[in-house]
């Protein structure tokens, strides 16, 4: 080897490049940069598993909306299903059958005799179908 190769001072010259400055100041930026977009696809994907979990719990409420109204359906496709829910919805009876309406006793009673009729014969005439 030649007196003026220092094997020492070359050997470290190749080997402290990557301890600069510059170079360590590079490296922090690119990791910064690289860990920013991580956390934002994190948020993103946390965010898009909370909405699935909000859609699959309407679609599970809307499910059981739609077995419900299928089962009224079927229900109101029968004659005692439509006769029920004429008595329901409007609280008539049909000619000759007594109602009885049982009242609190903080009510007052204001059905008179003649509302009573006006009801018999509203059902009377909605029963024009028979």
């Amino acid at each position: 080897m030649p007196k003026s190769y220092n094997y020492r001072t070359s050997k470290r010259t190749g080997i402290r490049w990557y301890y600069s400055k510059p170079f360590l100041i590079i490296l922090i930026i690119i990791f910064i940069l690289v860990l920013r977009g991580s956390w934002g696809v994190y948020r993103k994907a946390s965010q898009g598993k909370e909405l699935r979990q909000i859609a699959e719990e309407e679609q599970r409420v809307l499910e059981q909306e739609r077995v419900s109204l299928e089962n009224q359906l079927d229900r109101l496709k029968t004659q005692t299903g439509q006769e029920t829910e004429i008595r329901k919805k409007f609280n008539v009876s049909k000619f000759n059958e007594k109602l009885v309406v049982i009242v609190d006793r903080d009510e007052a009673a204001t059905t008179t005799v003649e509302e009573v009729s006006k009801i018999k014969g509203f059902f009377s005439s909605l029963m024009f179908w028979k």
